[in-house]
């Protein structure tokens, strides 16, 4: 991932750029809060993803986060760097579960917030606590739990928003979904070694994608739409969910 900041007065610079030169934030905090982005990945022989990177609403997003420069503000780093800050509050009986999981030609990780007394949590800091699970969390959470090496002990799996007022919890289903995280895996390995983004799959979040206008100028096979389309169908009547109609796939494409 290749990032820069767009600083208060504008100004866009690298993360040593602005953790340098920028003075709108005491030292300490602009510290904490550019952490994440000033680390350099370290070269690897095998291709990488973090658990997100598949549960996303959105490959091509995934996609477009590995090959793009982004410009992030620093009001957003914030705000995730507040959601750390959330997170490392709570006690649990394991934080920070490293999980990893090996398939042909990719690995897969993720961090697990917390197991206490068999229970699985993932923790999601919001503005606004939404009245159902969003999908891609519960699909997170499962991935996790898919992951984790003693599963077998796991008795719950329980997804957590929490804003600065209340919050919520919702207990998941457990469900080992490997084979799921292979293909998409699999799809995303694939789009990165051909350099061809993978097929749009759109929701409501399109409109705030920070790749938009990348996503509009790129054109997608219609027999790759109709792949994606039948694989999503074979997934949701497997969870019992609403699938779109033929005549929806094709019209989608």
């Amino acid at each position: 991932m290749k990032v820069k900041i767009r600083c208060p007065n504008g100004e866009i610079k690298t993360p040593k750029e602005c953790l340098d030169a920028e003075k709108s934030l005491p030292t300490p905090i602009l510290k904490k809060v550019l952490e994440g982005v000033l680390k350099e990945s370290t070269p690897r022989d095998r291709v990488r993803f973090g658990a997100t990177k598949i549960t996303t609403n959105c490959l091509r997003q995934s996609f477009y986060q590995i090959t793009e420069e982004q410009i992030l503000d620093l009001d957003k780093l914030w705000i995730l760097s507040r959601g750390h800050a959330f997170h490392d509050h709570f006690d649990f009986g394991k934080n920070e579960v490293f999980v990893e999981k090996k398939f042909k030609d990719f690995d897969v990780i993720g961090f697990i917030d917390g197991i206490d007394n068999n229970v699985l949590y993932e923790l999601k800091t919001t503005s606004n606590i939404p009245e159902e699970p969003q999908d891609h969390h519960v699909l997170q959470a499962q991935a996790y739990y898919s992951m984790y090496p003693d599963k077998d002990k796991i008795d719950k799996i329980m997804l957590v928003y929490l804003s600065l007022s209340t919050i919520k919890t919702f207990e998941v289903p457990k469900r080992d979904i490997i084979p799921w995280i292979e293909s998409r895996g699999h799809q995303l390995a694939t789009a990165l070694k051909t350099k061809t983004p993978p097929p749009k799959e759109k929701t409501w979040l399109c409109s705030y994608c920070p790749f938009l206008d990348i996503c509009e100028n790129h054109k997608v096979e219609k027999k790759e739409s109709v792949k994606r389309e039948v694989d999503k169908i074979l997934y949701n009547k497997k969870e019992k969910k609403k699938v779109e109609t033929w005549k929806d796939i094709f019209n989608n494409g």
